[in-house]
């Protein structure tokens, strides 16, 4: 099936955030105050005829979930906060400048917002929450067969998109750094890939966004593309 020309419309829904406080402490000046930050982007494909019919069901894929450094008080009055979030912005790019603009200038009032909310609160440290949900439409002016084109959805719309996978180089992904997890890693989680938890002793494969997985599992992905599973914080690839 070509998709030249294939038009993708971009549509962003923003949730509700939610601010939760780390520990009871309070501090004597709100910029000693510590946020972390976290943007979760949820990615719906979907495709529909010129007619406006939906063609199957949407494909959900995240949330990614992208977190800050440990920022202070005063950066979030920033303009572009978004810029200290690791990660953020190899996600973003892969969005037209329109939808892009508005989740940076989302992620900017909502800080802003909380930034008001909590000056006279003075906690110790917190954690913003955001959730954002971007959706790719394709639309088509006819489908020979639905269900390969549903099979091949993401692939159909990556590809109108101009989102091509591209593997990472062999020399970035020898590069990578290894970790073997003991038993203080207590917020240990599952690999995102094969969704099997991390067992003590085990090695696991840091990215260089500190997303880890297991040595296989990473290296199997990234021969296929070049980005981050949870992230799309993007490895160098052989054409790079």
């Amino acid at each position: 099936m070509s998709t030249d020309e294939v038009p993708v419309q971009y549509s962003v829904k923003f949730g509700k955030h939610t601010t939760l406080s780390c520990d009871q402490d309070r501090v004597e000046n709100v910029n000693d105050s510590c946020v972390i930050i976290k943007v979760s982007i949820t990615q719906v494909d979907q495709c529909t005829t010129i007619d406006g019919d939906q063609i199957g069901l949407g494909v959900i894929d995240g949330p990614f979930v992208i977190n800050s450094v440990r920022l202070r008080f005063s950066f979030l009055r920033k303009s572009k906060v978004g810029q200290f979030i690791p990660g953020l912005w190899s996600v973003l790019e892969s969005y037209p400048n329109k939808e892009s603009s508005l989740i940076q200038q989302h992620i900017s009032k909502t800080c802003e917002d909380v930034a008001n909310a909590l000056q006279r609160i003075k906690p110790r440290e917190f954690v913003i929450e955001i959730p954002v949900e971007v959706t790719r439409t394709v639309i088509l002016d006819e489908i020979d067969d639905e269900e390969e084109f549903e099979q091949s959805l993401l692939e159909v719309i990556d590809e109108a998109s101009g989102n091509k996978l591209v593997p990472a180089a062999p020399s970035s992904v020898e590069a990578l750094k290894s970790k073997k997890i003991d038993k203080h890693d207590s917020k240990r989680t599952a690999c995102a890939v094969c969704l099997d938890e991390y067992l003590i002793g085990v090695y696991v494969t840091e990215m260089p966004c500190s997303h880890m997985y297991h040595k296989h599992c990473i290296e199997s992905w990234l021969r296929t593309t070049n980005t981050c599973p949870l992230c799309r914080c993007g490895l160098p690839t052989a054409v790079s």
